[in-house]
């Protein structure tokens, strides 16, 4: 990988580093949930389960979007030390 390249990339996983501290990121919480969820059916009704889960048990939501980011939190300090390694060795 090009210094130049590294450097790029080192500069979007910081920013993402401060999106996911602020927790400022709910859209693709939003999108994660009804993704890999799907959509909920009550009385024939289609809701998206990321509105049903924040309306019906916020502090549930609330949870999962905390556990969502330290997750991604995690692999992106994993991945810029890493990078900031590879950017000291070049």
């Amino acid at each position: 990988m090009k210094r130049r390249d590294i450097e790029k990339k080192i500069s979007d996983l910081k920013e993402e580093i401060e999106k996911l501290n602020s927790n400022d990121n709910e859209e693709e919480y939003n999108e994660f949930l009804d993704d890999t969820y799907g959509s909920v059916n009550v009385v024939g009704y289609k809701y998206d389960t990321s509105y049903v889960l924040k309306e019906i048990d916020p502090t549930a939501y609330s949870v999962g979007h905390s556990d969502f980011n330290d997750s991604r939190l995690t692999e992106a300090q994993e991945e810029l030390e890493f990078l900031e390694q590879e950017l000291r060795d070049l």
